[in-house]
């Protein structure tokens, strides 16, 4: 059904189909078999600092709210979109967050456009990728 009249060039992308949630608990259950303590929903508040090295965190249980220090050997900042956050906390001495929201430096949003569409455009199994819109972004199409 596309109008392929002036299409130059076509490609299909073989590892394009990633299961996000599915990767976390993966993750999320190999850290604990290794001894690690994973904690969900929970918002950092502060990072907890002796000598100037990290000891652990201050979080916030965000479905009950109750706050906790939590002490740990090794902490790995796993927040995706708001390691930034994370890292300007560090950066401060008593670990806590800048007084006002910085600009992303390590890990900028990305804004893109996820459109559906019915599965006669193309076979079930694949989508549409337009590497060249007029605004610069990269439209994905996924068929189902």
């Amino acid at each position: 059904m596309m109008d392929d009249s002036n299409l130059k060039a076509t490609c299909v992308y073989h590892d394009g189909t990633f299961n996000d949630a599915r990767m976390n608990a993966t993750l999320a259950i190999t850290a604990i078999d290794n001894g690690a303590t994973v904690l969900n929903y929970m918002e950092v508040l502060q990072l907890l600092k002796e000598d100037g090295k990290l000891i652990g965190v201050r979080a916030k249980n965000r479905e009950t709210g109750e706050e906790f220090n939590i002490k740990a050997t090794a902490t790995v900042n796993a927040t995706g979109p708001f390691a930034d956050k994370l890292l300007e906390m560090d950066e401060d001495p008593l670990g806590l967050p800048p007084k006002k929201p910085e600009a992303p430096r390590m890990v900028v949003p990305s804004s893109g456009v996820h459109v559906v569409l019915p599965e006669y455009y193309c076979p079930r199994d694949m989508g549409l990728l337009d590497p060249s819109t007029a605004d610069g972004r990269k439209k994905k199409f996924k068929i189902f």
